[in-house]
């Protein structure tokens, strides 16, 4: 039997060397940097015709706030599709934008809005456990056990 067993304090420590942490000792702009870097994916607050997505709040003529998330052409806006009148649902898309390595137009980059917070943590956790998976296969690669299983002939059984 192996002295190398896959305990989540390995994998931890592993992962810690690669530079990648936990996602509650990672501030919110480390995990940015780490989800845009990783999918090859931008954030901007700056106009560009380069953005494929597009995340912004108009106002309409009666003065209320709407919330808009459009994909492709920001000058062709669906009201039905694409305008929402309260922030929750917004940014729902937001993390697969970033997955898929998209250029983003992000009015309240610098507001410190709490909907793109809570976006940009959830795509960082999908990251972290991808990493964690990656890590454990590596490990298991080089001959390492999991805690409460045995690798067997490429088969897991318990112990």
């Amino acid at each position: 039997m192996s002295d190398k067993i896959i305990i989540e304090e390995v994998l931890w420590e592993k992962l810690e060397e690669k530079g990648i942490k936990q996602p509650y000792d990672t501030d919110h702009e480390e995990q940015l940097a780490k989800v845009l870097d990783h999918w090859d994916a931008s954030i901007t607050d700056n106009w560009d015709n380069r953005n494929s997505r597009w995340f912004y709040m108009e106002s309409t003529a009666d003065g209320y706030e709407v919330y808009v998330a459009k994909c492709g052409e920001p000058n062709n806006i669906s009201i039905c599709e694409d305008v929402y009148y309260y922030e929750n649902g917004w940014l729902d898309e937001l993390p697969n934008c970033i997955k898929d390595g998209a250029n983003i137009f992000f009015s309240e980059l610098e507001a410190g809005n709490y909907t793109f917070i809570a976006a940009i943590n959830e795509t960082y956790e999908h990251y972290f456990e991808d990493k964690v998976e990656e890590m454990q296969d590596e490990l298991l690669d080089q001959g390492w056990i999991l805690q409460n299983d045995m690798v067997v002939d490429g088969e897991q059984e318990r112990t």
